[in-house]
């Protein structure tokens, strides 16, 4: 029976070295006879004990080589994850609404009229073929801003409906009287107010300012207004062909239209 390859593997050491076993020495040199493989085994452990410097310099360099490769392969690893940290890096930079706010010369303000409560009712338009993202509200030097926000680089838009064709409204009572029924509690605080704008300081349109008369709103625009505080609460949730509908119904001819809006 052929003894196999393995067992022989195991026994060629003891057998280099002169330690086996009579009978084992015999098995092997009757396998050798046969097996050039473990022939060249037995060449291979001559060796490596003829020139032990040799072999030692070739277990070195292997060492070295899988160093510089676990290396490289660390640095590469390193860099595929900081290219991906920048590039999420620059999408949150590029699509992130705060910060850049639409140019004056971007903003259209019309149909500037009050209602009888003393709210300030205007339609916002921005010209430039962009979406917008946000508008933000911040009171300055006693005077209020709506703020259109874009993101770095916004989408163009596809369509007149959408929160650059709006309608806003903020409460400013012609006569202050912090004691009077008509100051709504919530508003006590930014009051008296000397300029109502869009955009922000030094780069806004005006849309009412302290001692300028405005004229009474239509009944249609009172009657959409009623409805309008609630809807634009939060601008994030509103259906705009649901808004465009309903501008369409409580304006009628009124509306504030714009090519693509029918």
């Amino acid at each position: 029976m052929r003894v196999p390859c393995e067992l022989i593997e195991d026994l060629l050491p003891l057998y280099h070295d002169e330690v086996c076993s009579d009978d084992s020495r015999a098995l092997v040199e009757e396998h050798l006879k046969d097996c050039p493989a473990c022939q060249k085994t037995l060449a291979d452990i001559h060796e490596q004990v003829e020139h032990p410097e040799e072999a030692w310099e070739e277990m070195k360099e292997a060492q070295k080589k899988w160093t510089r490769d676990r290396r490289r392969n660390f640095f590469k690893g390193l860099t595929a994850t900081l290219l991906g940290i920048l590039a999420i890096a620059a999408f949150v930079w590029a699509t992130n609404p705060q910060g850049k706010v639409v140019a004056a010369e971007n903003i259209e303000v019309s149909q500037v009229c009050r209602l009888e409560d003393g709210s300030i009712v205007f339609h916002l338009y921005t010209n430039d073929g962009k979406e917008l993202r946000s508008l933000s509200f911040d009171v300055i030097d006693d005077c209020f801003y709506f703020i259109p926000e874009q993101a770095k680089f916004e989408a163009d838009r596809d369509s007149e409906k959408g929160l650059f064709n709006v309608y806003l409204s903020i409460y400013v009572p012609e006569e202050y009287n912090e004691g009077s029924k008509e100051v709504k509690a919530e508003l006590q605080s930014l009051i008296p107010l000397k300029g109502v704008y869009v955009g922000s300081p030094g780069n806004a349109v005006a849309v009412w300012e302290e001692g300028q008369e405005l004229p009474a709103a239509s009944p249609a625009m009172e009657r959409m207004m009623e409805n309008n505080r609630a809807i634009l609460v939060d601008t994030h949730k509103i259906d705009w062909d649901q808004y465009t509908s309903y501008l369409e119904r409580t304006l009628g001819d009124e509306m504030f239209r714009k090519e693509g809006v029918e």
